[in-house]
């Protein structure tokens, strides 16, 4: 079965890491998308004119972060699946539930299951085939959100500031392997801290940053408000330190200021290869597509 997975924006890289992770399964799949991305990784899917898009032939069309832009240049009657991912979604969620009424839909972030209740979950992905895990340094902590303000920095800074943790907050952009060699220079990483956004949507589901330091052996300080017991049904336990509230991300810094992060750190990396790595990632795509 050919497979071809279309979007307009991959902002994260994060449909190039699903293809991948979909072809190390023997799925024969090819990502296509209309702009480059703004952190310039150094494999991304193709870039593809819209009026290029048209000629592409598929048995099955997975179109990512619910960018319905691209329907246009897939076949009328064509087997299509849906992916949603993030803003696009949490900004207009009714009415993309509804546009997407007669597609199989996939959510990437729990919380969306309050719309679409039986869509398939699947957690994204990283590019994991040059990352290793990285001996602890002293506890040393960091922060380095691709956005402050959906990461919730000032939070995060406020509350490190009360619990006396000192933490190296950096929100410059910046290329994805210096991104990643930053990560590697900390101990415990706080992914994020906001809980809810855009009026009071529920927020929080971690995301990339928490996946690359979890493959490094990182401790990693995440929200998944109002997701973990979605994520408990469809992949049993979560290795991650889960601070849904300022309160439990005060214990969650106190607690790892002296903790083992050693111990910690072979925990999260076996957590995130047997569950979350890009071959267990592919198998649990390949058993979607086949169904």
């Amino acid at each position: 079965m050919k497979v071809a997975c279309l979007c307009n924006d991959d902002y994260a890289n994060f449909m190039y890491c699903q293809v991948e992770a979909m072809r190390m399964a023997g799925v024969d799949a090819t990502g296509y998308k209309l702009q480059r991305s703004v952190f310039n990784y150094p494999l991304q899917c193709k870039i593809t004119r819209g009026s290029m898009m048209k000629n592409i032939s598929a048995d099955l069309y997975v179109i990512f972060h619910s960018h319905l832009e691209v329907l246009p240049y897939i076949p009328s009657k064509a087997r299509i699946i849906v992916v949603h991912t993030g803003t696009r979604f949490r900004k207009n969620a009714y009415r993309i539930v509804k546009e997407c009424a007669d597609f199989r839909n996939v959510i990437a972030l729990p919380e969306f299951a309050q719309y679409l209740p039986h869509a398939d979950y699947v957690v994204g992905c990283i590019d994991d085939r040059t990352i290793r895990p990285v001996l602890p340094v002293q506890n040393r902590f960091g922060h380095y959100p691709s956005n402050p303000d959906t990461k919730g920095t000032e939070t995060i800074r406020r509350v490190a500031a009360m619990a006396n943790v000192p933490i190296h907050i950096d929100t410059t952009r910046m290329n994805y392997q210096h991104h990643l060699a930053r990560v590697a220079g900390v101990d415990v990483v706080v992914e994020m801290h906001k809980p809810t956004q855009d009026g009071g949507f529920p927020y929080g589901s971690f995301g990339m940053q928490a996946l690359e330091a979890a493959a490094m052996g990182k401790v990693v300080i995440t929200n998944n408000v109002s997701g973990e017991d979605l994520y408990a049904r469809t992949y049993g336990d979560c290795a991650l330190e889960i601070a849904n509230s300022e309160y439990q991300l005060y214990d969650k810094l106190i607690k790892w200021k002296n903790g083992d992060t050693n111990g910690k750190g072979r925990e999260v990396v076996a957590w995130y290869r047997e569950k979350h790595s890009m071959a267990a990632t592919g198998k649990r795509w390949a058993g979607i597509i086949r169904s």
